[in-house]
C-alpha cells in the first residue's frame, strides 16, 4: 500500500493523525507527534495482536528515506523515529504485510531457535557467528566435546534455513526455561571454548599456542599510582569486557552517554589527607590513582550496567535510563599508548523486561546494513532502530520510560575480521557429517512394562513371549543423555539406562546415545545411581494356570531403588508377610534363590513368592520357560496367542489350536493376501480358517462388575448357535466352572460403549463385545461407568436390584461418585431417594469415575 501525506508538525505534546488504514486484515494509525522541539512519525497496530506481525515497509520524509522490516507482537505495538526540523513534511510511505516470513530468504541469515528461555544465548551466538574470525578459529579447533557442537551448529547456522540449537544448548545450561542473564552467560562460554579448545588442540600445528578469547576479545588495563615521591606503581590486568556505570550505589545518574562514562572509569583519584598513599620506601605521601588501557583487542565488549540492588530494601532494579552510545568509538584519550584505537559498533544486544526476566535480541551490522535477530526471526531494519530506539529514557509519543534499552554492546576494530573466507577442515566436516546421521532408539518406561507378564522385564522384538510398548525417538550420533531428556521433557527428573543383555547400565548426562534400546525411569528425587541400584520387582501367585495361555501367575509389579536393604524395600510395597527372594536369570531360563551376601546390579530382577509356595515357583517356571507364543490369525481384526510348548512338532499344532478353541472344524490355511494387506507375517503366525463359525470372546469369574472379570477365553462355535448349545461346549472344555443353569442367560457387552444385550439360553446370540453366562433371579438395571461429558469408560453391565433407593444402592455398592440416569434421551442426576427398579430396561444408570 502507498500513502502520500503533507503536514506541518503539530503544537508541542499534540499528535496529527495522517491516515487510518487497512493492510491485509490489520489496522493501523500513522500518525505525526511533537514533543519540545522534536517530531516524531509512528506507526500504531490497532486492536489486540494475538500472533508476530511482519510488516515491510519504506518511508521518505523530505528526501530521508527509512526502510526495514518491522515485527509487531504483543509486547510491541508501535514503532517510530525521529524527524529531522521541518516547517513543512512531505511523506511517502510504504507498506506491506508479509504473511509467510522467511528470515533465510528475505535477509540470507537464519533465526534460531528459543528453547523456552534461551534468548541471551541465541543473541550472543548470533554476534559471534558472525565476526568470521571466530568461527575460523572454532573450526581449526579439533572436533571434541562441546567444541564439536558449537563447530556442528555453525556449520547448521551457514547451511539451514533455520536452526535448532538443542544440541549446544543443553549441553552447556542446565534449565532451558530459567531466564539468565547474557553477560554471566558469555563468561561461561569463553571459560568452556579457552578450556575445550587447550584440551582437544587444534588441527594445524602452527596454531598450538593459540588462545581464541585471549586473542579476539582480551585486553588489558594497566592500575597505576604516581606519588609525588617520584615512585610509581603499575599493575597489569585482563579484561573480556568494559563494564561501565549509568548510576551509582546510592541510585544517583552518573553519565548519559558511553564516553562520559569511559571518563569516569579512567578518572584519577587523588590520594592525599587521610587517605594518602603508603609508599614502600617514603611512606605516607600524596599520590595520584588511575587506569587506562595498555592494549585493546580486536573485538570489544561494552557493558551498560543496567541492574542494580538497593542496598536498604535489598530488592533489585532495572536501569532504563538514558544513555546514548556512539557509532565510531575512538578510546585514544583512555590509553597508554599511541595504537590502534578506533571501533566501529559491530552488535547491539537489547534486553527487554525488568530485573527477574525479559527477553533479549541483538541487532548486529552486517554489510553495511543493520539486522535485527530476535530469535527465529531475522530482520533488516534501519540504523536509527538499532541506535537511536535503544537508548532507553521515555518512549517519545507515550512518555513513559521504556521497558526495552541496549545492554550489550560490541565494537570492532578491524572490520576485516568480519569477511575473512569461512575455510573448514575435511576432518571437522567429516565429524560434523557424521554426528548429523540420524538413527531411532527405542525407549521404555515403567508404563510400558507394567504387569509384563513375560520373562525378563520387557521384550521388543522376540515373538515367543508377550511385546511390551515403547516410544521411539529419533537422534543424532553425537546426542548426549541430556539432549534426550530435553526432547523427552517432563516436571520429573529423568534417569536413563541403556539396554544390554537384559541388563542396565546407568548414563551420566554427558555420555553419548551408544545403543539402540534405553530404560527410562522418573522421579522427582534425586537418586545416586553409582551407589544405589534399579531393580524389577515380580509377584507369583499360586493361581490357576488355564491351559496353553499366557500364565497371570508371574508379572511384573514394580520397581525398587535399593542398596543393602531390598528386603525392607519389597515389605514395604507387597502384602506378603512371609516370602522368600528368588532372581530370575532367564538367559539361562532359570530361578533361584536370593542369597543376603549376593551382589546386586542394576536390571536385575527378582521374584517375591510366599514361603509356602517355592516349589510351585520353581515347577511353574520350569513350565514357563519352555513354551512360546504361537499368534493364531483368525480374520484382519483377531489374532490370539496361544502357549504352546517350544518342542511341540508341527503336526501336533492343529490339534491344539482345536483344543484350545474348543471347535473340530478348524483347519490350517495358507495367508489370504487380503489379509496380509492389514496384518502382515510374523514370526510365529500361522492362519486358520474357521468355516462358518463365528469368535466367541467368553468371560467367566464370580464378580458383579464385568470390569474386573480377569479371565477371558476365546471360542469359536457355529455362528446361528443358541445358549443352551453354547453352555454344553462350555462344559465340555478345558476351561470351565461350576454354574447354577436356573434363571441363565447369555450377556453381550461392548467395551467403552453402552452396548449390553441378554439372551435366554434357548435363542441364538451376539457377539459383539464380551459374552458370559450370567444369572438373572431378580430386578436389574443397567449400569455404566463415565468420564468428563459422558464419555463411556469400561464394560457396560447388570446389577440386580429389589426395590433399592439411589441410597440403598449406594450404601450396598460403596458408591459416592455422582449418579446419572440416561434413557437415550437426556441425562438426569439421581436423588439419594429415587427407585432404581423404577427405570425402565432401557435406562442406564451411570457411575462417574475420577
Amino acid at each position: 500500500m502507498n500513502f502520500s501525506w503533507k503536514s506541518s508538525p503539530p503544537s508541542n505534546k499534540n499528535y496529527t493523525l495522517l491516515e487510518t488504514f487497512e493492510c491485509n486484515t490489520h489496522q493501523f494509525d500513522a500518525i505525526l507527534y511533537s514533543y519540545k522541539d522534536n517530531c516524531y512519525f509512528y506507526l500504531i497496530y490497532r486492536g489486540s495482536i494475538y500472533f508476530d506481525i511482519n510488516v515491510n515497509y519504506r518511508i521518505t520524509i523530505n528526501e530521508r528515506r527509512i526502510e526495514g522490516v518491522h515485527q509487531f507482537s504483543k509486547f510491541s505495538n508501535d514503532f517510530g523515529f525521529m524527524m529531522e526540523k521541518s516547517p513543512l513534511f512531505n511523506i511517502e510511505f510504504f507498506m506491506s504485510v508479509i504473511n509467510q516470513y522467511n528470515s533465510k530468504e528475505e535477509t540470507s541469515f537464519c533465526g534460531l531457535r528459543n528453547l523456552g528461555a534461551t534468548c541471551y544465548i541465541n543473541s550472543l551466538i548470533q554476534s559471534l557467528f558472525h565476526i568470521k574470525r571466530f568461527r575460523n578459529d572454532i573450526y581449526r579447533c579439533n572436533p571434541n566435546g562441546k567444541i564439536l557442537f558449537l563447530q556442528r551448529l555453525f556449520f547448521n547456522m551457514q547451511n539451514q534455513e533455520y536452526v535448532d540449537p538443542t544440541e549446544f544448548v543443553v549441553n552447556l545450561v542446565d534449565d532451558v526455561t530459567l531466564h539468565q542473564d547474557i553477560h554471566e552467560f558469555s563468561k561461561v562460554l569463553f571459560d568452556v571454548i579457552e578450556k575445550e579448545s587447550k584440551k582437544g588442540g587444534f588441527i594445524d600445528n602452527k596454531d598450538i599456542k593459540k588462545e581464541i578469547v585471549e586473542d579476539l576479545i582480551q585486553g588489558h588495563v594497566v592500575n597505576f599510582i604516581n606519588a609525588d615521591c617520584g615512585c610509581t606503581r603499575e599493575i597489569k590486568e585482563s579484561f573480556q569486557d568494559i563494564q561501565v556505570e549509568i548510576r551509582d550505589f546510592c541510585n544517583n545518574k552518573l553519565a548519559s552517554n558511553l564516553i562520559d562514562s569511559l571518563k569516569l572509569f579512567t578518572a584519577v583519584e587523588t590520594l592525599n589527607g587521610e587517605n594518602k598513599y603508603k609508599c614502600d620506601t617514603h611512606g605516607l605521601v600524596n599520590a595520584k590513582k588511575g587506569v587506562l588501557f595498555s592494549d585493546l583487542p580486536p573485538v570489544l565488549f561494552v557493558l551498560l550496567k543496567r541492574f542494580s540492588i538497593d542496598f536498604e530494601t535489598g530488592e533489585s532494579s532495572k536501569i532504563n535510563d538514558f544513555f546514548k552510545y556512539p557509532e565510531i568509538l575512538d578510546l585514544k584519550d583512555f590509553c597508554v599508548n599511541n595504537f590502534s584505537t578506533t571501533y566501529k559498533l559491530y552488535s547491539v544486544i537489547v534486553h527487554k523486561g525488568g530485573h527477574d526476566e525479559g527477553h533479549f535480541y541483538s541487532y548486529i551490522f552486517l554489510n553495511n546494513q543493520w539486522y535485527k535477530f530476535n530469535d527465529n526471526v531475522v530482520t533488516k531494519v534501519p540504523k536509527e532502530e538499532a541506535m537511536d530506539m535503544n537508548f532507553g529514557g521515555k518512549h517519545s509519543l507515550f512518555r513513559k520510560k521504556k521497558d526495552f534499552s541496549a545492554y550489550y554492546l560490541i565494537y570492532i576494530k578491524d572490520l576485516y575480521i568480519l569477511d575473512e573466507e569461512i575455510t573448514i577442515n575435511s576432518l571437522v566436516l567429516d565429524e560434523i557429517n557424521k554426528q548429523n546421521i540420524k538413527k531411532e532408539i527405542r525407549c521404555i518406561t515403567f508404563n510400558n512394562i507394567k504387569n509384563y507378564r513375560g520373562p525378563g522385564f520387557y521384550n521388543l522384538d522376540s515373538y515367543n513371549y508377550p511385546l511390551t510398548g515403547y516410544q521411539e525417538y529419533r537422534i543424532k550420533g553425537s546426542d548426549t543423555v541430556k539432549i534426550l531428556k530435553n526432547k523427552i521433557g517432563g516436571r520429573e527428573r529423568l534417569y536413563l539406562f541403556k539396554v544390554a543383555n537384559d541388563k542396565l547400565i546407568y548414563l551420566s548426562d554427558d555420555q553419548l546415545l551408544d545403543g539402540k534400546d534405553f530404560f527410562i525411569y522418573k522421579k522427582n528425587d534425586y537418586i545416586d545411581f553409582k551407589k544405589q541400584k534399579l531393580v524389577f520387582i515380580k509377584i507369583f501367585k499360586d493361581d490357576i494356570w488355564f491351559k496353553d495361555t499366557i500364565p497371570e501367575n508371574l508379572y511384573l509389579s514394580f520397581i525398587a531403588i535399593v542398596n543393602n536393604n531390598i528386603h525392607k524395600k519389597i515389605e514395604d510395597n507387597v502384602r506378603i508377610s512371609d516370602f522368600v527372594l528368588y532372581k530370575e536369570d532367564f538367559l539361562y531360563k532359570k530361578v533361584h534363590k536370593f542369597n543376603i551376601n549376593d551382589d546386586i546390579e542394576h536390571g536385575d530382577i527378582f521374584i517375591v513368592v510366599k514361603n509356602t509356595h517355592t516349589t510351585s515357583l520353581e515347577c511353574f517356571y520350569k513350565d514357563f520357560s519352555s513354551r512360546m507364543c504361537v499368534n493364531v490369525l483368525i480374520d484382519s481384526q483377531n489374532c490370539i496367542s496361544l502357549f504352546l510348548p517350544s518342542n511341540l512338532e508341527s503336526k501336533f499344532l492343529l490339534k491344539k489350536i482345536r483344543s484350545f478353541f474348543c471347535n473340530e472344524e478348524i483347519s490350517l490355511c495358507p495367508f489370504d493376501p487380503v489379509v496380509l494387506e492389514y496384518l502382515p507375517l510374523e514370526k510365529n503366525m500361522v492362519s486358520i480358517d474357521i468355516k462358518d463359525n463365528k469368535l466367541i470372546y467368553l468371560g467367566y469369574g464370580e464378580v458383579t462388575d464385568y470390569n474386573n472379570i480377569n479371565c477371558i477365553h476365546p471360542f469359536i462355535a457355529p455362528k446361528n448357535i443358541t445358549g443352551k448349545d453354547f453352555y454344553k461346549i462350555f462344559l465340555s472344555s478345558d476351561y470351565t466352572m461350576e454354574m447354577d443353569i436356573k434363571n441363565l442367560r447369555v450377556v453381550d457387552a461392548v467395551k467403552d460403549t453402552l452396548y449390553l444385550r441378554d439372551y435366554s439360553l434357548d435363542e441364538p446370540f451376539t457377539s459383539e463385545g464380551m459374552n458370559l453366562f450370567q444369572s438373572f433371579n431378580s430386578n436389574f438395571i443397567k449400569v455404566a461407568y463415565f468420564i468428563g461429558n459422558y464419555e463411556i469408560k469400561g464394560y457396560p453391565f447388570f446389577l440386580f436390584v429389589n426395590n433399592h433407593t439411589v441410597q440403598d444402592f449406594r450404601n450396598e455398592y460403596k458408591i459416592f461418585s455422582r449418579l446419572v440416569k440416561y434413557d437415550f434421551n437426556g441425562y438426569v442426576d439421581l436423588d439419594d431417594t429415587d427407585i432404581l427398579n423404577e427405570c425402565s430396561k432401557e435406562t442406564f444408570i451411570l457411575i462417574e469415575r475420577n
